[in-house]
């Protein structure tokens, strides 16, 4: 059993909001009674990764281009993710809606397999979804300032090209290794 024990929040304000980005400043009390004044945390939207594989075994990629990522923007290769809106019911809605739009592939049964934090200093989930059997049965529907390509690859490939650096974004990594584990491979 740990000995650690949890912060108090004094007082908590938003100092800044844009986007799909809140930055919060708490003041906290710490347990040894030192109070630290400007404690920042990112207020992030939840996040639904989804592993889908097709009828083929094939796993469903997004290659697409990502403004600030390694500084100056990079294309990368992920799967299929996207952020909860205010008009998903659930994550499992927003992991459904991301797929069919980012891919234009769809499934019946999708299951939540991992839910993790996004980072330490900010309040977002990553939920890790398994979306087997998926059939393509509609184009991407991109959202303005989505330029994405789908690039399908067979199940029995995805840990070479993981291991390879093709996929770079962390949390993409860690659900591929984390469902590769799942299904035994």
């Amino acid at each position: 059993m740990s000995d650690i024990k949890p912060w108090k929040t004094l007082s908590s304000e938003v100092v800044w909001e844009g986007g799909n980005l809140k930055i919060r400043k708490d003041t906290c009390l710490l347990p040894d009674g030192i109070i630290i004044p400007d404690f920042y945390v990112r207020e992030d939207k939840d996040v639904a990764i989804i592993f889908c594989v097709t009828k083929n075994r094939e796993v469903v990629l997004v290659r697409q281009f990502r403004q600030g990522a390694g500084g100056e923007g990079e294309i990368t290769l992920e799967l299929p993710a996207g952020l909860k809106d205010s008009h998903d019911h659930s994550i499992e809605d927003t992991a459904r809606r991301e797929l069919l739009e980012e891919t234009g592939y769809s499934c019946e049964v999708m299951e939540q397999c991992a839910k993790w934090l996004s980072s330490v200093t900010g309040t977002a989930h990553v939920f890790v979804f398994a979306a087997e059997g998926a059939d393509k049965i509609a184009s991407p529907k991109h959202t303005p300032g989505e330029f994405t390509e789908v690039e399908i690859v067979p199940l029995n490939k995805l840990q070479e090209i993981a291991s390879s650096g093709a996929i770079k974004p962390a949390i993409h990594i860690a659900a591929v290794y984390y469902m590769l584990q799942r299904l035994g491979r």
